[in-house]
């Protein structure tokens, strides 16, 4: 039995990322709600919310992923031509 290890780390990858991509958003919204410390002129307030926003978003999306596909799929074998 092989398992198809390449498809299944690259969903829980592209899990990850795409629930990571939601940091953009956080780091607008916080310069949005506090605007003296989240701005352009103190990048590394708003850098560290969009860190640690996109480590958590992404935490929970790859979980959600693991959820649906705990296990990599069985690799189908081709079967010969002609047979």
């Amino acid at each position: 039995m092989k398992l198809n290890w390449g498809v299944w780390i690259y969903g829980l990858g592209s899990g990850f990322i795409g629930g990571g991509a939601g940091s953009i958003g956080a780091g607008f919204g916080g310069m949005m709600t506090d605007p003296t410390d989240f701005t352009t002129a103190h990048p590394h307030h708003l850098l560290v919310l969009m860190g640690w926003t996109f480590l958590f978003s992404g935490a929970i999306t790859a979980m959600a992923y693991l959820a649906k596909s705990p296990l990599p799929q069985i690799e189908n074998p081709v079967a010969p031509v002609g047979k």
